[in-house]
C-alpha cells in the first residue's frame, strides 16, 4: 500500500472513530466501513498489522479507560478471539513503556553480547575437552 492510499486509510478511520459508538464498534466493523468507504478490501493481510500469526495489538475502551492490549488470539468459527494470555495497559503505562523502548533495547543487545561470550566460552571448552580426549597427554592448562 502506497502512502497516499495509507493517508487516506488514517483519515477514513478516524473519521469513522468520530462518529462512531465506540461501546459497539470492533476492529472489524471499522475495517470493513473503511473499505466501503475508499473502495478497497482492507480485509487483506498486507493492511493488517500483527505481530505474529497469534498475536495482535489493539486498542479498545474498557470501562472509560483506553488500554493498548497485546494478546493471544485464537480462531472459533472463522472468528479470531482473544486468549487470557497477554497484557493490557492504560495510557500512562504504554506511554512509560514506549518511552523506555530504547532502554530495554540496550539491555537486551547486552544480554545478547552476554550470551554470546558465555557460548563462545562454552564451545572453546567443548574443543578442549574433545583434544584431551583424542590426546590424553594434553594437559588442562591452570
Amino acid at each position: 500500500m502506497d502512502a497516499a492510499t495509507k493517508e487516506k486509510v488514517q483519515e477514513t478511520v478516524l473519521e469513522i472513530l468520530r462518529t462512531a459508538d465506540m461501546q459497539k464498534m470492533t476492529e472489524y466493523n471499522v475495517r470493513t466501513l473503511a473499505g466501503e468507504n475508499l473502495g478497497i478490501d482492507l480485509s487483506e493481510s498486507s493492511s493488517k498489522k500483527f505481530l505474529s500469526e497469534k498475536r495482535r495489538v489493539t486498542i479498545q475502551d474498557f470501562k472509560g479507560k483506553t488500554l493498548v492490549s497485546i494478546r493471544e488470539y485464537y480462531k472459533k468459527d472463522g472468528k479470531f478471539l482473544p486468549t487470557s494470555k497477554g497484557i493490557s495497559l492504560t495510557a500512562e503505562q504504554w506511554s512509560s513503556f514506549y518511552k523506555n523502548v530504547p532502554a530495554i533495547e540496550k539491555a537486551i543487545e547486552k544480554m545478547e553480547e552476554s550470551w554470546c561470550l558465555v557460548t563462545g566460552a562454552l564451545k572453546l571448552l567443548a574443543s578442549s575437552r574433545a583434544r584431551r580426549r583424542k590426546n590424553p597427554t594434553i594437559k588442562p592448562q591452570p
